[in-house]
């Protein structure tokens, strides 16, 4: 657990590593409600404040989840609809989780292809037209 938490705090810092900065980075997270996005938005919130923070999925959140900052419904599909959430916020950089993993996708590859592929093209797109830093973990 010490191991994740140290992973998740090099990733704090390299998102929010300008120096000209004087304010934490608005953030957005895809696919927030899986493991790694929860655990992400945890630390992040905590380092920068819940309402830098904007999470976003395509199920319903529980309580602790809209209780602890902003929660956005949005499909990685809808390019218009992500950049309506980007712009709203004022998002400053955006950490990618939203993805169908294998054992999904095997049962449905046309929607994994849109997710994993189409999905990912709106986000670089989105980031590009906006000048947003991204990660993507693999």
């Amino acid at each position: 657990s010490s191991g994740i938490n140290a992973e998740y705090g090099q990733c704090c810092r390299y998102l929010s590593s300008s120096e000209s900065e004087k304010t934490p980075p608005r953030t957005l997270i895809t696919g927030s409600l899986g493991q790694l996005g929860l655990t992400l938005a945890k630390e992040m919130r905590s380092r920068y404040g819940k309402e830098r923070v904007v999470c976003t999925d395509i199920r319903k959140p529980p309580k602790i989840v809209l209780q602890s900052g902003p929660y956005r419904y949005a499909n990685i599909l809808n390019k218009n609809g992500l950049e309506e959430i980007l712009v709203e916020h004022r998002i400053d950089q955006v950490v990618h989780f939203s993805a169908l993993l294998s054992a999904v996708g095997e049962q449905n590859v046309t929607l994994a292809l849109q997710v994993n592929i189409e999905g990912f093209h709106n986000i670089i797109d989105l980031c590009k037209i906006h000048d947003l830093k991204l990660f993507c973990p693999s």
